[in-house]
């Protein structure tokens, strides 16, 4: 018997709501970080498409991914997450940094490669290709660290951070961090599938009536007793008993003055019956006898 996975998030889960709350936040930082600076992002169509449109396209489309999705297709999530990728792989080629300086042909490298194989693992992930939820954790872990502890600290110890690149850099922050609580409220759930002996092909196995499946077994439910009434419920619904109408037995009869209980009337009746009626008399004929 094979299964397959389906990887899904509750909206109403602690980190599905984190999830939402930290994509909203840096939608409206980034919005208001890019604001701040709007001569320079929306200097011309390239930048504000690069430095404005993608993120706040990727952090709404992922919002609405978990509240719409979470339990449903959570694989559909695997497009915002594209775009917010695309995102980041434009801006190591930018000046969009906390220090707004151009990075090094090798950092762009690596940064390059990172966004490549996060895109793949998550992609993996949310179609079910990979059955684990942790590799996404150090992913997103690690990068979140890279940034708080090696560029924004430093920039702003040493005074190269503005407040527009500090707005930026948060929205980033934000996103990951977002990121990190989606991948640890993700969860699996585990369709089985046997195969048919005749046809060859994967079928679902059958349920029968009352049955639970929790990892690949079929417990058969344990019905409950139906619950005893209430006397608050007698009270407030009495139960009206209905009788069938009963042949009742026959009154014996009254006993008579010398004690002796009376026949019953249809032995007498029998009696009467059963007795020879008198033969009936004939009247002589007057004249015979005065012949005699």
């Amino acid at each position: 018997m094979n299964g397959k996975i389906k990887i899904m998030i509750s909206r109403e889960s602690l980190f599905g709501r984190l999830t939402v709350i930290c994509m909203m936040l840096a939608l409206a930082v980034r919005s208001i970080g890019c604001l701040t600076i709007r001569e320079v992002v929306f200097a011309d169509r390239y930048t504000a498409v690069c430095r404005f449109a993608l993120p706040v396209a990727a952090c709404a489309l992922f919002v609405l991914c978990v509240l719409l999705l979470g339990e449903k297709a959570f694989w559909a999530s695997s497009v915002p997450f594209a775009i917010g990728m695309l995102f980041f792989a434009v801006r190591v080629s930018t000046y969009d940094n906390i220090a707004e300086t151009l990075l090094s042909p090798w950092h762009q490298m690596l940064c390059l490669l990172l966004y490549l194989l996060l895109t793949v693992l998550y992609s993996a992930t949310v179609f079910g290709g990979i059955r684990t939820k942790w590799l996404l954790v150090p992913a997103f872990v690690l990068p979140l660290a890279y940034h708080i502890a090696l560029e924004d600290i430093p920039a702003i110890r040493d005074g190269f951070a503005s407040v527009s690149s500090i707005l930026c850099e948060a929205s980033i922050l934000l996103m990951l961090l977002g990121m990190l609580f989606c991948a640890l409220g993700l969860k699996k759930e585990k369709k089985l599938r046997e195969i048919d002996p005749e046809s060859g092909k994967k079928v679902a196995p059958p349920i029968p009536g009352d049955a639970l499946q929790r990892g690949g077994k079929v417990k058969p439910a344990v019905k409950e007793a139906a619950p005893e009434p209430s006397e608050e419920q007698f009270e407030k619904e009495p139960i009206v008993l209905t009788l069938e109408p009963d042949i009742l037995p026959e009154e014996p009869a009254e006993a008579n003055n010398a004690g002796e209980p009376a026949e019953p009337e249809t032995q007498a009746d029998d009696k009467t019956a059963e007795a020879p009626e008198p033969p009936a008399e004939t009247d002589a004929d007057p004249s015979t006898e005065e012949n005699e």
